[in-house]
């Protein structure tokens, strides 16, 4: 496919960054179709705190570890709303290309994904936050690394967590990352390659109870955080937690503090 992109769109650059960045007001908030007519691909990471990515219906809290990717224009907003700072490390990128490597990116992953600080991902991603002020005097030596990082990125991607070590632990990585999502134990049996029954045998051996009961748990373990630290309806800490219903919150042993649903 690369003969149809002209020279300027192989050409990527991210001449605009900010490194730990800290927001505490609830005006922070940028609206994705109001951004100018600027074509330009946002990746922003948690370093503490938590901010919301907001596409369509779909609301992913943006947690430590985790970044989210925007590539505008597009219909999606991001904003803040926790009691504690949102500190965070951002970078924007340029070109044709660029954008075409987010959104493959968003289709296979979503559009918040784990960014663990300890890979070469990471690296790459602070050092071009640091340096994209005095960037390289080779523009593509600069357009390399920007590629360099995408790739690496996306291929940490590819392999879920715990790859290459079982396919409990593989599993178990697919719950810590999507537990908001409406996963189902068939489902993560399915992408490590085993059926149900086969993966919550082994999942038993290894974590000592099913994959359902480790999937609750995480999210009675966020439940339990929401409850503490924000001021939320049981509705809303449900929704934000992976619980179907307030009812499912409750069978988990989490109530609201003062009556609140």
């Amino acid at each position: 496919m690369l003969p149809f992109y002209s020279s300027e769109d192989l050409m990527l650059s991210c001449p605009f960054s900010g490194i730990s960045e800290k927001v505490s007001s609830k005006s922070y908030s940028y609206d994705n179709t109001r951004r100018g007519e600027d074509h330009f691909v946002i990746i922003q990471r948690t370093e503490s705190g938590c901010g919301v990515f907001q596409s369509g219906r779909r609301r992913d809290e943006v947690l430590p570890g985790f970044a989210f990717i925007a590539a505008v224009p597009e219909r999606s907003r991001y904003f803040f709303e926790a009691s504690k700072p949102w500190v965070f490390t951002w970078i924007n990128f340029y070109g044709g290309l660029s954008l075409d490597l987010a959104r493959a990116i968003r289709n296979a992953h979503g559009p918040v994904v784990p960014f663990p600080s300890d890979g070469e991902a990471s690296r790459i991603f602070y050092s071009l936050a640091e340096g994209t002020a005095a960037k390289s005097r080779d523009p593509w030596k600069h357009s390399a690394r920007c590629f360099e990082f995408f790739s690496i990125l996306m291929g940490g991607l590819a392999r879920p967590a715990g790859a290459g070590i079982d396919p409990a632990d593989t599993a178990a990585g697919i719950m810590e990352q999507r537990f908001r999502e409406p996963l189902c134990v068939k489902e993560i049996a399915a992408q490590v390659g085993l059926t149900r029954e086969h993966l919550s045998r082994l999942f038993a051996q290894r974590h000592g109870n099913g994959p359902a009961a480790y999937l609750r748990a995480i999210r009675a373990r966020q439940a339990g955080r929401l409850l503490v630290e924000e001021n939320l309806s049981l509705r809303e800490i449900a929704l934000r937690s992976g619980f179907p219903s307030v009812a499912a919150l409750r069978r988990a042993g989490i109530e609201g503090r003062g009556g609140r649903g």
